[in-house]
């Protein structure tokens, strides 16, 4: 069902009588410093008032830094509390994905809600948002009913982006006890495999409240979570850090080794395919510090040289001739590589055939995404890609890897297989995989 879109006037400016809203921060305050004043501009058309929630894990004097930028009407700092009971319960319903954390985060996000909603000032209206959330525009005005909670667009009409939400005193406050929902086994809940935004919908459905999505922007074009390494970068070129998430799942890995029951550590399935290469980052570390000029061309010089700069990183990598590389390990291993090196690359240079060659490589669907919307504006030189010679001079490794793939992608015809079968191998939004057969059909 298609859902209403907000209520702005005509042109989609702010409200011309500012609504009292409670922003309610909670979560690790890494990047709160470079998000604080995108956080301010977004709600400025809104009386705000902020209130903190924190973990007394904060640094004394990073918590009064905090305390003097958003000068909040009230706060809670406080330890941490031990969820391992809990944890060890869910673990063996969503042995795939059994996110230990998710307690600690729900926990916090109820108590600095309620702790808005208990305040003797009331509000419009109730933003439940966190400290690394770095936005690009400004917030709507909004006229909610007491059962809509609004939030953005996201790609699955089944999910609800758990990093930001706003609604009236009525439907925040069924969103602070979505811990209790969860604390007393995600009654109504109907998958093995929990994820967040997947559970925050269905529990909001359950309990009655109605989600209003901003059909103008969609989470990431309009709302991305800043990540440590992400720092410094225009918004538009802010990417998922896969370091950091990587590590993220190991941490959940090891908390799950080691803290939980035995019966149940071997019920729970890792889903991070990149656990296991962390290995191959370090390495990838030590090969920047080697050969520190290299490594700075090979992220920010022209695509042409990142290229060539890769593939003699590969070399040494993979200390092996071509003739060895299969579609297993070997290939694993050098699209791997390029998938951590592309994570720290620079993208304000605009992508050409040799960037096209990396996002190829690339296992991250971000970088699958812009291959294919070049691939589609440029159809005849994305074709010839396997032939072009100054890419088979210039990174050979590379364009063997590729070679590689594109006949995997159509072993019926692995002679005349191009770029284009891989492509149809992603998974793209569908418009995009559209155009992209319509582009290989113009080739």
């Amino acid at each position: 069902m298609t859902e209403p879109p907000p209520h702005t006037d005509a042109s989609g400016a702010l409200p011309q009588t500012q609504k009292r809203m409670a922003v309610c921060l909670s979560g690790q305050p890494r990047t709160w410093r470079h998000c604080i004043d995108s956080l301010k501009t977004h709600f400025s058309g809104y009386d705000v008032d902020f209130f903190l929630h924190l973990w007394d894990e904060v640094d004394p004097a990073e918590l009064e830094d905090l305390k003097a930028a958003y000068a909040p009407v009230d706060m809670i700092v406080e330890p941490r509390p031990d969820f391992s009971d809990l944890q060890a319960k869910m673990a063996p319903l969503f042995p795939e994905n059994p996110q230990p954390f998710a307690y600690d985060m729900f926990f916090a996000v109820g108590r600095v809600l309620q702790l808005a909603l208990a305040h003797d000032q009331a509000y419009d209206l109730y933003a439940r948002v966190r400290y690394d959330c770095l936005f690009d525009g400004p917030c709507p005005d909004l006229n909610l009913s007491e059962t809509e909670i609004f939030g953005f667009d996201a790609a699955n009409s089944f999910h609800f982006q758990d990093v930001y939400a706003i609604g009236g005193a009525a439907a925040m406050a069924v969103y602070a006890h979505m811990f209790t929902w969860m604390q007393t086994g995600f009654p109504g809940f109907d998958r093995n495999r929990l994820v967040g935004e997947y559970a925050l919908f269905k529990y909001l459905s359950l309990s009655g409240v109605h989600i209003q999505r901003d059909p103008r922007r969609a989470f990431h074009t309009g709302l991305k979570l800043l990540r440590p390494n992400m720092v410094g970068r225009p918004f538009a070129h802010v990417r998922r850090d896969i370091l950091f998430d990587t590590r993220k799942a190991q941490k959940e890995e090891a908390y799950v080794r080691t803290r939980l029951p035995k019966d149940c550590q071997g019920q729970v399935i890792s889903t991070s395919p990149y656990v296991p290469h962390l290995e191959l980052f370090e390495h990838i570390e030590a090969w920047r510090r080697k050969n520190p000029s290299h490594a700075e061309s090979g992220l920010r010089g022209p695509w042409a040289t990142r290229l060539t700069h890769l593939d003699r990183y590969l070399d040494d990598l993979c200390n092996a001739s071509l003739e060895t590389l299969d579609l297993g390990t070997q290939v694993r291993l050098v699209r791997m590589a390029i998938t951590f090196v592309m994570n720290t690359m620079d993208f304000t240079t605009a992508p050409d055939l040799s960037a096209v060659v990396l996002m190829l490589l690339s296992f991250e669907g971000e970088d699958h995404e812009m291959a294919a919307c070049w691939a589609r504006d440029y159809p005849e030189e994305t074709a010839l890609m396997l032939q072009n010679p100054d890419l088979q001079m210039s990174a050979p490794r590379l364009m063997f890897v590729l070679g590689l793939m594109c006949q995997a992608a159509n072993p019926a015809q692995a002679h005349v297989a191009t770029v284009f079968d891989v492509l149809s191998q992603f998974d793209l939004p569908e418009d995009l995989r559209h155009g992209i057969k319509q582009a290989a059909k113009a080739s």
